[in-house]
């Protein structure tokens, strides 16, 4: 009698243990993530620099990364994913001493397929035909002093164009067949992604976007009348007393609106594929970008104390330089180059001497106003990266 009541008891004390345990592993299962493990993609990519053939090639891993909260309300619920390819840049040297690199050409997206037995299988899904890479170019990798930096499908279009004929494939692997590549030196080339603790390099460059007249004219008689009082070449004036119609307000205003795509220089923001995307049959966005089509783009090239501003249709690439971070004085308002002259064909243009600088630039005999500006390019290098072999200097 005793064994029976012993036994029974066993059992009543092992359900109630049982029961949460199986709570607890059909709620894992119900928030089991949107995505399937971790596979691996072969990445090959080859090119021409400076008409030499390159090539590379990747083993990429892509990592299921959970989102979400993961608070009370994602209970039942299947996890939020994404998949997150890793390394997310890396680069070769070259013969010549220079070195190329780039961000993964590939966001871990799949997509399925009939095969010849017209069985349902899995691939790899290639880059979209008009896929713009973000390629860097330096002609020395140690240490590195400037960077060529190619964003735009303009930069590998030009008939001068550094690097061309770029051919991506991706191709779905196995662990057994393939290692997974490790990240190499290049992997700071991805911008900021949390490497805080390493030292901080600035990358710039001077760069002018530019307004036709048949982009601006008729879109404000204030900034009409203004314009055409110019004779020669000038920065835009500021007229405080005009409040928001002072005209270096309007030009802010309607180079604002311009559709950039977002900043012309940026770390790395692909992430990958997440499975809410993947669902809805969503191709990945390009990590390049590409500026309007009536817009153009002109590198400032900077001479001393003046800048050129060489007017060309056609943008071959942004050349940025290593300079050392900027720190203002207190109380001070003005950007690193305001005191800088401008050159705009054999006229110079001097910096307005007072508080409301302009960064506005119209010359009346094309008609063209210029956009002044500058853009960082931060990268987070390891203190022990060959390819910054006096970090001192850099910092």
């Amino acid at each position: 009698m005793g064994n029976i009541i012993q036994k029974g008891l066993l059992t009543i004390f092992g359900s109630i243990i049982a029961i949460p345990i199986v709570i607890v592993l059909g709620l894992m299962w119900l928030q089991r993530g949107e995505h399937a493990p971790t596979f691996y993609v072969r990445v090959s990519v080859d090119m021409k620099v400076n008409d030499q053939p390159v090539h590379m090639e990747r083993v990429i891993t892509c990592e299921t990364i959970a989102l979400g909260s993961g608070g009370l309300e994602s209970l039942g619920k299947r996890s939020y994913t994404q998949y997150k390819p890793s390394p997310i840049a890396f680069g070769q040297r070259l013969p010549d001493k220079s070195a190329v690199m780039m961000w993964t050409p590939y966001e871990c997206d799949r997509e399925e397929y009939l095969d010849e037995t017209n069985e349902i299988q899995i691939r790899a899904r290639q880059n979209a035909p008009d896929y713009v890479p973000r390629i860097g170019w330096t002609s020395s990798y140690s240490p590195i002093e400037t960077l060529e930096y190619y964003i735009d499908r303009k930069s590998f279009t030009h008939p001068k164009t550094r690097i061309k004929d770029i051919k991506i494939h991706s191709e779905l692997v196995s662990r057994r067949d393939y290692s997974p590549s490790k990240a190499d030196d290049f992997i700071w080339f991805s911008g900021t992604v949390g490497q805080r603790e390493n030292p901080r390099i600035n990358f710039e460059a001077d760069y002018a976007l530019v307004l036709n007249e048949s982009q601006w004219r008729g879109l404000n008689p204030i900034l009409d009348h203004e314009l055409d009082k110019y004779q020669i070449a000038s920065l835009v004036v500021h007229r405080p007393e005009l409040n928001e119609n002072s005209p270096s307000y309007l030009l802010r205003s309607m180079f604002w609106e311009l559709p950039k795509n977002g900043p012309i220089v940026s770390g790395y923001s692909g992430g990958g594929v997440s499975s809410r995307k993947l669902a809805d049959n969503q191709l990945p966005r390009g990590f390049g970008q590409d500026l309007n089509k009536h817009q153009s783009v002109i590198q400032l090239t900077e001479r001393e104390l003046t800048f050129d501003i060489i007017q060309n249709n056609t943008w071959d690439r942004l050349i940025l330089r290593h300079k050392p971070r900027y720190r203002p004085k207190s109380g001070q308002i003005k950007p690193p180059y305001t005191e800088k002259s401008y050159l705009l064909g054999d006229q110079r243009i001097d910096p307005i001497e007072n508080k409301h600088f302009s960064r506005f630039i119209y010359n009346p005999v094309t008609k063209n106003i210029y956009e002044i500006n500058r853009t960082t390019f931060t990268v987070y290098p390891e203190k022990d990266n060959p390819l910054f072999r006096d970090l001192k200097k850099y910092e």
